[in-house]
């Protein structure tokens, strides 16, 4: 039995009759998603108005009024759908509770779904095949899940599907808490049978309140979807202006779930943290936040809301993406735009612990891997801090809580104080790279090009050694500082002999841009293989390692089905004959794969010549269509 359905199988034990259903998950790239729902025509309602569909097996709820669709949520069953038509303003709050009659999930979904192709991100201007689902106000979201009572009798709800709904805020602008509150952070939640699971939440478009014609909201709406539950899917969907002036907005916020999460090929806009795992404290014992994968998304703050240009609130801002608790965590394969100074230092990628407590000793941050991306426009590009160290003794965490994070294979771009740190304030520091603080343990940096401003690494906390330290075959800018410790007694060697002596530690096989001149400050890179110092500029190593990437893949490239058929074939008869026979047969294969490789080397060359006539911006748009995955640069 796998771990995921390990995970599945404590989250269901609440009611065992129903632990043969299983959850629909998705783990293929965003561009192979298939049969993730398929629609049965013969539902798609054009009735004016409310009608009720009864089959042997389930029920076609057709709600047209609000108060249908609350009838029609509260009596749905398992297996049962609720077709809402496009065009029409449904304003609520709708409750999910538990279900135990049926089998499968209870689906809401458009009747337009049809016009929004499956594995495709929607965008606001789907909104035309959407019904729209408005809060009612009050600081009441659009849908939530049953709250827990105080006996701890609650069973989670579970099996809903939304499918292609618009949602968003009151339309009286007043403040919301969340679209979707699916579980709570509540103490009260603190059995994994309270935990609300499995949920799918694709093609939906979530938004504040809007103006007509308008792209920006005054509305403070912290967040679009509250995820405290188990295994839940959310994609293509598109989620736009999370911000709220009285505290952090994040478009995806969770904490006191369990998982397992697939976040793919969504549009992502919030204030604070565009997505954001921990931060409250966990009731559920040994339980975090884990087995997450978020691919293909795209991670954006308007750059309006630095100053309030162009009709935008300005809003203040913190990260792109934070981790204060979780396991197992894949970030892969997403674009992350535009980070600046503001409500923190600008620090777009953020890996931590927080909200440790002697009671709750399971809090931890582990087998993070954030890979095969592409982050630009920020102040300072990553942080990982290895303890919570903000309290008393009961609230500051042991050494060696943050541990296994793998960084690889990404493109850094612009990490720079000018603007992304100057634009409020001249005297602001940016442009690093990597700060490591209160001693994380097995950090691994390998295949990565950053166009950095300042420092390559900046470490601080010696009593709390970053053991098993990898910074291996990157291309990074030195500048002033490089590698530069808080208390060392200067930059290279004596940061190495401060923070990363132990046996473990590497630092080998780095392209840095700088004049060869500060070579000689790096003569103890573990194991004493010095960098090699490079004063080309940092595009034309961008550009060098896009092409270089392609070319690879390419080399790369398997025989076509029907080659690898015939090839298997021959395999077999080489394999029963001897001789001339054998020999010919083997004769047969090398030359088949002789021609693949000649055809690959001909499409090297014109990959190369097109790739260096190409701008920066365009090449990191062809590099990422293509997907970074070869690790050979």
């Amino acid at each position: 039995m796998s771990r995921r359905d390990v995970i599945r199988k404590k989250q269901v034990a609440a009611f065992e009759s129903l632990e043969s259903r299983t959850l629909l998950s998705i783990v293929l790239p965003a561009s192979s998603l298939k049969n993730l729902y398929r629609p049965n025509s013969s539902q798609q309602a054009t009735a004016p108005s409310s009608s009720i569909v009864v089959t042997s097996t389930a029920t076609v709820w057709q709600p047209m009024t609000s108060a249908e669709l609350t009838a029609a949520i509260n009596s749905a069953n398992l297996g049962d759908t609720i077709i809402l038509h496009a065009g029409t303003t449904y304003v609520g709050n709708w409750t999910l509770k538990n279900k135990t009659t049926g089998s499968g999930f209870i689906t809401i979904e458009s009747d337009q779904l049809a016009n929004l192709p499956e594995g495709v991100r929607v965008s606001p201007a789907d909104a035309v095949h959407m019904p729209k689902l408005v809060s009612a106000g009050g600081n009441v979201p659009v849908f939530q899940t049953e709250y827990p009572n105080a006996s701890g009798t609650t069973i989670g709800a579970h099996h809903f599907k939304f499918l292609g709904l618009e949602m968003t805020g009151p339309t009286d602008n007043s403040d919301l808490v969340a679209l979707m509150q699916l579980g709570t952070t509540d103490t009260i939640q603190d059995t994994l049978q309270e935990m609300p699971h499995d949920f799918v939440i694709d093609r939906c478009y979530m938004h504040a309140n809007l103006a007509p014609g308008s792209i920006y909201s005054s509305q403070n709406l912290r967040r679009a979807i509250a995820l405290n539950t188990g295994a839940t899917d959310i994609t293509n969907n598109y989620i736009q202006e999370m911000h709220d002036a009285n505290g952090d907005s994040q478009a995806i916020g969770g904490s006191s779930g369990a998982g397992p999460y697939n976040i793919l090929n969504n549009f992502l806009e919030a204030a604070s943290e565009n997505i954001l795992f921990g931060g409250s404290a966990v009731s559920i014992p040994n339980t975090v936040p884990s087995d997450i994968v978020i691919h293909g998304n795209y991670f954006y703050k308007p750059v309006d809301w630095m100053q309030g240009t162009n009709g935008a609130t300005k809003w203040a801002v913190k990260n792109l993406f934070e981790i204060k608790a979780g396991r197992r965590i894949t970030v892969d394969g997403n674009v992350f735009e535009n980070n600046w100074s503001s409500g923190q230092d600008g620090t777009a990628i953020v890996i931590k612990i927080d909200q440790y407590s002697s009671s709750r000793p399971w809090q931890v941050t582990e087998d993070i891997t954030f890979q095969n991306n592409i982050l630009r426009h920020s102040n300072n590009a990553i942080a990982i801090q290895g303890r919570d160290w903000e309290g008393d003794s009961t609230t500051t965490s042991p050494y060696g809580l943050v541990r296994r994070i793998t960084i690889k294979n990404n493109i850094w771009d612009d990490i720079n104080k000018t603007p992304w740190g100057t634009w409020n304030d001249p005297n602001n520091i940016g442009g690093n790279y990597l700060y490591l603080t209160q001693g994380p343990l097995n950090v691994t940096f390998d295949h990565n090009t950053v166009l950095n401003g300042r420092t390559i690494v900046n470490v601080d906390s010696s009593q709390y050694p970053t053991t098993g330290f990898v910074f291996t075959n990157n291309i990074v800018a030195h500048n002033t500082y490089g590698v530069f410790g808080t208390d060392a007694s200067g930059i290279g060697d004596p940061v190495f002999d401060m923070y990363f002596s132990d046996s473990a530690a590497r630092f080998n096989k780095n392209v840095i841009m700088d004049s060869q001149a500060k070579s000689s400050n790096y003569t103890k890179s573990r194991p004493n293989t010095s960098p090699y110092f490079s004063e080309h500029q940092g595009h034309q190593f961008l550009a060098h390692r896009v092409v270089r990437c392609r070319i690879c893949r390419s080399s790369q490239r398997q025989l076509s089905p029907d080659q690898q058929q015939s090839l298997s074939q021959r395999r077999q008869r080489r394999n029963g004959r001897r001789g001339r026979y054998r020999r010919r047969e083997y004769c047969d294969i090398r030359r088949d794969r002789r021609r693949v490789v000649r055809a690959d080397r001909n499409r090297h060359h014109a990959l190369r010549g097109q790739s260096q006539q190409c701008l920066n911006r365009e090449l990191e748009c062809r590099f990422f269509q293509l997907g970074h995955r070869c690790g050979c640069q």
